[in-house]
């Protein structure tokens, strides 16, 4: 039935309804007429859904799932069209602003597709008024699920000073995007320049040539198959990688004297494994050595150009000036900067604010406000988005901001926070929370910092598991999806794990660039606030290049507050 076409949709005057049903995000009451079919197709008729969630992400990303009735089943949608358009539509539709990301094929899907083709102009207010076909015989496997990523619920920010802090930032992207490019063309130019000078073969396929031993390979395909969970998704990107690699290794004019290069950096400190470079103890390393490795090793693109350009120097040392610091202050940057995660004992809360707070998400959590609540995975995961003013103890302290600012930079922004409940229960549902794979968010170097709003068990109460020190790598390709998942092994191989645990009124601050993943088994569900800040100029340079990169993230109640300077 691939030559079926849907030709028209009328919407029978009933807008659709937002609702949240047993703790999930629906869009509730979508009646719309038969549609206008080519050959024979099997289309529902009257009521043409029933409901719409997302699953298998967070509570602003994931799979699109629909129920066609009240009492059905959930299924999934593939379109052979699947565009920010039709992703904008349900995000709207589920309280949020916009979309920013469209997943063709998120996978996972449930039973059987409801839908095996969408197609929306972007300005409709629901599902329901787009063009919807549903037939049998389409390419339509649970693998190709699509899915999508939603930005900015809870609206943007009002306070005057809030306001004035984000036009400004907006107004210097522009600029900042140029001076990228810029320096990504000089990297380009110098590799040739520096290392390459003079040779006709660069470029072209070569034979194979012996590598030395001690110079980073990480592209073989033993090493994808090892390391990514979607390893089959990547054998092309990285293949190609692989290839350039060796072409420039066995350049017949530069390639050995390159290969000593690489092997003398690794002595002096450069590590590096299927995953990325860690940089952060090479010794003395000069700017033409830095450019070889970029260009070389890591992507070249915009998306890994804010990585390399904005977080790559604060890996290298403070954001601020740290001479100033408290021995408490100095200790805990260590720590953050050492491991990517620092956890906190005791934010300073009491009592009667914790008692306040978790009263306040339990409100908030069963809202039927899509404004205020988000739920995916019938309700496995739920977040809420509003003012928390007993929070400000927290985000006004002196050493806290200190701390966010030297790892993040002198222009840091707290963007929001959140009340999160997560309550799965078994292994099983990393089906439905994909944050319970490794994985780092592709947003570069950023920091959230959770509060527990009661006891947290190590084992039974989902604790978030950090890969110690992981934060500190650059890795190889960041645009996709699969690019950041990683086999539970292969990271059990390769460093230690902390667990994110404790007392109430305590948590941890950490780094989202690290290798991490949320615990989906466990009898105690957990409530947490958690709060997002990045490098104030990070955001409005991915909003300017238009990538797909949760920065801000879409399900938090925004602030958009500057740290105070020091």
């Amino acid at each position: 039935c691939t030559s079926c076409v849907a030709t028209s949709v009328s919407n029978q005057g009933m807008m659709a309804r937002l609702a949240l049903l047993g703790g999930v995000i629906v869009g509730l009451g979508a009646v719309v007429s038969a549609v206008e079919i080519v050959e024979d197709c099997e289309v529902a008729t009257s009521a043409l859904y029933h409901s719409i969630q997302l699953a298998g992400c967070n509570t602003d990303c994931g799979r699109v799932e629909v129920k066609l009735t009240a009492d059905g089943e959930w299924g999934y949608i593939c379109s052979p069209t699947w565009t920010l358009k039709e992703a904008s539509v349900i995000c709207r539709s589920l309280g949020f602003d916009s979309a920013f990301g469209a997943m063709p094929t998120f996978g996972g899907g449930p039973g059987t597709a409801a839908f095996t083709a969408v197609n929306c102009s972007g300005d409709e207010a629901s599902l329901a008024e787009c063009s919807l076909l549903s037939g049998a015989g389409t390419d339509c496997s649970p693998a190709k699920a699509v899915g999508i990523s939603c930005l900015n619920a809870g609206g943007l920010p009002q306070d005057p000073s809030a306001v004035a802090e984000r036009e400004y930032y907006n107004s210097k992207a522009k600029g900042n995007v140029e001076k990228w490019r810029s320096n990504s063309k000089a990297r380009a130019q110098a590799l040739l320049d520096e290392w390459f000078a003079g040779t006709e073969t660069l470029g072209k396929a070569v034979s194979d040539c012996d590598i030395l031993p001690g110079v980073p390979m990480p592209f073989t395909r033993a090493l994808v198959d090892e390391a990514y969970v979607l390893a089959d998704q990547l054998y092309d990107i990285f293949g190609e990688m692989d290839t350039a690699l060796r072409t420039k290794l066995c350049d017949p004019v530069h390639g050995a004297e390159v290969q000593r290069i690489l092997v003398q950096l690794v002595e002096r400190g450069l590590q590096w494994n299927a995953i990325g470079l860690d940089l952060t103890n090479l010794k003395d390393a000069s700017p033409a050595e830095l450019t070889l490795l970029h260009e070389l090793y890591l992507g070249h693109n915009e998306h890994a150009e804010i990585h390399w350009e904005l977080d790559q120097p604060l890996r290298m040392q403070p954001g601020i000036k740290t001479a100033t610091f408290t021995a408490a202050e100095a200790a805990m940057y260590t720590t953050l900067q050492r491991d990517g995660i620092l956890p906190i004992d005791d934010f300073g809360l009491g009592d009667e604010t914790l008692d306040a707070l978790i009263a306040s998400a339990a409100d908030a959590m069963a809202s039927t406000d899509t404004n205020i609540t988000s739920a995916v995975s019938g309700g496995d995961v739920i977040t809420s988005r509003l003012s928390l003013p007993s929070l400000e103890t927290v985000l006004t302290n002196s050493s806290i901001n200190h701390v966010v600012r030297a790892f993040l930079g002198t222009e840091t922004t707290l963007h929001g926070y959140k009340l999160t409940k997560l309550s799965t229960t078994t292994s099983d549902d990393v089906k439905s929370y994909v944050a319970a794979r490794w994985h780092h968010d592709r947003a570069g170097r950023r920091l959230k910092m959770f509060v527990y709003l009661h006891d947290i068990d190590c084992e039974e109460g989902h604790p978030t598991q950090v890969a110690s020190g992981t934060h500190k790598l650059s890795y190889y390709r960041t645009e996709e999806f699969p690019m950041s998942r990683y086999t539970d092994a292969y990271v059990a191989k390769e460093y230690n794990v902390v667990k994110g645990c404790g007392r109430r009124g305590g948590g941890f601050i950490f780094d989202t660039h690290t290798v991490h993943k949320g615990t989906p088994q466990g009898s105690q569900p957990r409530t947490t606030v958690i709060c997002e800040f990045h490098n104030s100029n990070k955001c409005p340079a991915v909003k300017e290049l238009g990538l797909p990169i949760p920065c801000p993230s879409g399900d938090q109640f925004m602030i958009y507050r500057g740290l105070p300077f020091v």
